[in-house]
């Protein structure tokens, strides 16, 4: 019995423009998406410090010539799968313990006469992936099976971005769509109910340019990310609490809860980063505090950044301040000072002068005499 090795001979070192990524669950391996249609698999190794690591190659994979839109890994009991979307509309699959190629799922070609998938996103279980992109409908899609299971029918416009978390402890799928609209879906019922409908849905006409979503740890918050300003919704009361305008004008392009403390950072086109504090804020979420009615949004007590950082001030940055206004005020002071003299000194040549004039105009008649 012979055995056949098959082998890939490079004329040049190929082009990966990573596009997207993914990592698996114990952060040991990661996959990214190219521009170009390669998915390559990285083994990641942590330095001495748990602060440093470094990215190995494993393998690159090569299917279609298309753009991969988002790239997805999939963990359940009958296996791991690597899930990519292409920019054609094809959801193609990989075993990740050998690379094996799986097979292809076609998304429908009514929706991809609308536009191009966008997003793919693991649901729990590990067996189904949500399709999203700039067509109104979710597919659902069973990466074991390979096949549309469900699709979900309840936006008017693209879908731009999607998110997993618990909506009153029912964990639910958060679709985030161009009509304004953020809907809840129950993901317990997603496979098995074609006409399954949303739980509650957040419509709000602010949203005209969403571009993504972000859940916070603690699943208690949303936060949704548009061009000119950000949303922060609460889970618990289902209404937005409050909004972080962006001080570039280029815009917000992405953000994410860093922790479950209320860190958020947000980056814009300029790849510029702004961290707010939000501790406060969150602290007046529902469930969190004993409080039976917070008030939103709560009242800033300082904010050096914008109006939503509620860190408070150190004394030595009152200290610096209360010098800088003191030197402020005498400065002021001195100014009118100084142009007094100024004037005394412009209104006594300007008398020598006329006297000189004055007897020059004597001699003159003098002279004349």
């Amino acid at each position: 019995m012979s055995l056949i090795l098959p082998t890939i001979l490079w004329t040049h070192v190929p082009r990966h423009t990573i596009r997207c990524l993914a990592i698996t669950e114990d952060e040991r391996v990661v996959v990214t998406g190219s521009t170009t249609g390669q998915i390559c698999l990285w083994t990641m190794l942590k330095g001495s410090n748990d602060s440093s690591f470094s990215l190995v190659p494993l393998a690159l994979f090569t299917h279609l010539q298309s753009p991969i839109m988002d790239v997805a890994i999939c963990l359940s009991e009958l296996g791991e799968r690597i899930v990519a979307v292409y920019s054609v509309g094809v959801v193609s699959v990989w075993d990740l313990a050998d690379g094996v190629f799986l097979g292809d799922v076609p998304l429908p070609a009514s929706a991809m006469q609308t536009g191009t998938p966008l997003r793919v996103l693991p649901l729990p279980g590990g067996e189904l992936v949500a399709v999203s992109g700039q067509f109104a409908e979710i597919f659902l899609v069973d990466a074991f099976r390979l096949k549309i299971v469900n699709t979900l029918r309840g936006h008017m416009d693209a879908v731009v971005d999607l998110s997993v978390s618990s909506f009153s402890g029912v964990p639910v799928l958060i679709s985030l769509s161009m009509d304004c609209r953020v809907l809840y879906w129950p993901t317990a019922s997603l496979r098995d109910d074609p006409q399954i409908v949303p739980l509650r849905m957040l419509q709000n006409e602010t949203l005209c340019e969403p571009t993504s979503l972000h859940v916070s740890r603690d699943a208690r918050c949303v936060l949704v990310v548009q061009p000119d300003k950000a949303f922060i919704i609460s889970n618990d009361r289902f209404s937005e609490v409050t909004t972080i305008e962006c001080p570039d004008p280029v815009g917000w392009d992405g953000g994410a809860f860093l922790n479950e403390e209320g860190t958020l950072i947000l980056w814009t086109l300029h790849s510029t980063f702004h961290v707010y504090t939000l501790t406060h804020l969150l602290a007046n979420c529902p469930d969190h505090t004993p409080t039976p009615t917070p008030t939103y949004p709560p009242t800033p007590t300082h904010a050096p950044h914008t109006h939503l950082d509620f860190s408070p001030p150190s004394p030595q940055a009152d200290q610096k301040h209360t010098q800088t206004h003191t030197e402020a005020q005498n400065g002021d002071t001195a100014q009118p000072q100084q142009h007094t003299e100024t004037e005394t000194e412009t209104e006594t040549e300007t008398e020598t002068e006329a006297e000189a004039e004055a007897e020059g105009a004597e001699d003159e008649v003098g002279c004349a005499a």
